[in-house]
């Protein structure tokens, strides 16, 4: 496995509405952003592989899945015709091999922006106390918080629901991330991916 590519790293894509940019309109040179997908081992990470297809429209992507994702993702829904890199726990120990150092920090750095949907309850936890045993962990632990992180929580009434689950929310805003609680929080859209995507797209563009 390669190292991934360094050009352009760390471009702005959140420059606000009144920069010359964007009163000139689109740059046709300009690179798409590189967004990088992450998913948790919960329910609604069966609908991830539309969530990667709603982005590949504007932007490059990656995608990190845990292996306990793996359990609950719908794989007829993945893109398989190459326009996203799927990175499985297990390309950890590979790149490592063979070039020596931490896919988790190259992927940091390629990314512009990084999306965690479904965010677990468990991650959650995992991501508050610093924990870093995957390879989704060990890019949180290492994520450079100038860029945008959006965490998108998923769990059961019955674990939402709780003063501990208020607690972690706000401290996941406190860490620097950018959190999505409730659906009414992106715009309304004819499904959950495109409504997440075109939120994301508006954000950093």
């Amino acid at each position: 496995m390669a190292a991934l590519p360094e050009e352009d790293v760390g471009e702005d894509f959140t420059a606000n509405e009144s920069s010359t940019t964007n009163l000139a309109g689109p740059d046709p040179n300009r690179r798409k952003p590189r967004v990088l997908l992450a998913a948790c081992g919960c329910q609604a990470a069966k609908n991830f592989g539309l969530v990667c297809q709603s982005f590949t429209t504007w932007a490059e992507v990656r995608a990190v899945i845990t292996n306990d994702a793996w359990h609950f993702v719908n794989r007829s829904f993945l893109p398989l015709d190459g326009s996203v890199t799927f990175h499985p726990d297990s390309d950890q120990w590979v790149f490592w091999q063979r070039n020596g150092r931490g896919l988790h920090v190259e992927l940091q750095k390629w990314a512009d922006i990084m999306v965690i949907f479904p965010l677990s309850a468990n991650t959650i936890a995992k991501m508050l106390g610093g924990l870093c045993d995957n390879l989704l962990t060990s890019i949180v632990r290492a994520w450079d918080y100038e860029k945008t992180l959006y965490a998108v929580p998923s769990m059961e009434p019955s674990m939402w629901n709780t003063p501990l689950a208020e607690r972690q929310i706000q401290s996941l805003r406190e860490l620097g991330s950018t959190v999505i609680v409730k659906c009414g929080e992106i715009p309304d859209g004819i499904t959950l991916h495109d409504a997440l995507s075109e939120y994301v797209r508006v954000q950093c563009i």
